[in-house]
């Protein structure tokens, strides 16, 4: 998907296929300057949410097995050597 917009810029400076031109072109990469920090930004913050959300999933799963079996150390595998 970068390799889109990354294309799609460079379009607008001249490299690669030109479709743009005068005003429609700077409003472009006025579009493409502003929202270039959500591009890199929103899947980060999307990311940092999804792992909060799985790390209070595993506590809770491991509150849960520890009251099951009453055990202190959950790193510890059942047969193990």
């Amino acid at each position: 998907m970068y390799g889109v917009i990354a294309a799609y810029a460079a379009s607008l400076v001249g490299a690669g296929p030109v479709d743009h031109r005068g005003w429609h072109r700077a409003a472009c990469l006025a579009f493409v300057a502003a929202s270039l920090p959500l591009q890199l930004l929103l899947p980060a913050v999307m990311t940092l949410g999804i792992k909060r959300r799985e790390m209070r999933e595993v506590r809770r799963v491991r509150k849960d097995l520890q009251a099951v079996f009453g055990q202190t150390n959950t790193g510890a595998v059942a047969g193990g050597a």
